[in-house]
């Protein structure tokens, strides 16, 4: 038995016309794998987003060639979201709100803080969660 449904969106394909890879995201590197170009952060920096990840050069006898980037990282990213109740002991809900806004991602962990304003209460959720890249 098999099921099919019809893509509403084209299939992204590697096509070998890429030469560089940029951070999308703020996280730390958890691994990364560069078959073509120069790395140029290693496992466990943090990097931010607009960051050069892999360059498109390579040095060949001393001198610097051009060449297109096959890698692939991950970045274990975080988010903050606030939450503004008038009631008291939300963070459950807190929380849920934040994983709704990230239930494409992989989470891995969430921490919820509370802070009494005047007449109401913040809460502040950390959502960690993997964040998978790659070029070629």
């Amino acid at each position: 038995l098999v099921d099919l449904a019809l893509a509403t969106d084209s299939v992204d394909r590697l096509d070998g016309n890429v030469y560089s890879l940029t951070s999308t995201v703020n996280g730390v590197i958890e691994k990364i794998n560069v078959y073509r170009g120069t790395a140029l952060f290693k496992k466990g920096d943090y990097v931010k987003k607009g960051d050069l990840l892999v360059d498109g050069v390579m040095t060949v006898k001393e001198q610097v060639v051009k060449i297109n980037v096959l890698a692939s990282l991950s970045i274990i990213a975080e988010e903050e979201f606030t939450h503004i109740s008038s009631q008291d002991n939300c963070e459950e809900k807190a929380e849920l709100l934040a994983r709704s806004s990230l239930a494409d991602k992989e989470i891995l962990e969430t921490v919820t803080t509370k802070e009494e304003k005047k007449e109401s209460f913040v809460y502040k959720t950390i959502v960690k969660y993997r964040y998978i890249m790659y070029a070629g």
